[in-house]
């Protein structure tokens, strides 16, 4: 196992670690500094508006914020389906701690697509810095822990990335699946 692939696993890990610490705890740490403090201890309340449309989905009554009451009110269709079945799994008291796991596995495969990007453009050399470095975005860990979509947001720009620069590279129809799922999954997870 080479240094860099060391780096990648141990990036990976701070990742995980800060976006679960930070959801735990609500504040972001680096020795005895806090880096971050905020309010995401137990997720933004902006998260809990997309929780009950989820809950009324899943209940029959359509994405409403009030059963009857035929108002779109929510800004994240694709993630708001995506916390449907993540209810029927979680039920309420476990929606929170099920989207921060989703959100969190979300910004690992961004970090993987951020890594093929780095790759792609200015080698191999420095992948473990890059993905150390991305790693220890605080905001990233606080986007995971509000609950919301923004780390799926980040994975569809970085598709939307991907597909662009290759497509600038070497414009050939090959390219067209990237531009297309990043163009369309960014648009549904935060319209």
């Amino acid at each position: 196992m080479s240094f860099r692939s060391v780096l990648i696993g141990v990036a990976a890990l701070v990742l995980v670690a800060g976006c679960v610490l930070h959801a735990r705890l609500g504040d972001s740490f680096v020795g005895s500094e806090v880096l971050y403090r905020g309010a995401h201890a137990s997720g933004s309340d902006d998260a809990y508006i997309t929780y009950r449309y989820a809950r009324n989905l899943l209940a029959g009554q359509g994405a409403v914020y009030n059963a009857g009451e035929r108002v779109e009110g929510y800004t994240n269709p694709l993630y708001m389906l995506l916390m449907v079945p993540a209810l029927a799994l979680a039920g309420d008291h476990g929606i929170y701690a099920l989207s921060v796991a989703l959100n969190t596995l979300f910004a690992l495969v961004a970090l993987l697509l951020f890594l093929v990007l780095v790759r792609e453009r200015i080698g191999a050399r420095h992948l473990g810095l890059a993905a150390l470095l991305f790693a220890t975005t605080t905001s990233l860990w606080v986007a995971a822990a509000s609950g919301l979509e923004t780390t799926l947001v980040l994975l569809f720009q970085l598709v939307l990335w991907i597909g662009v620069e290759r497509a600038s590279d070497r414009p050939e129809r090959s390219h067209l699946p990237w531009l297309c799922v990043g163009a369309v999954g960014a648009t549904l997870a935060r319209a």
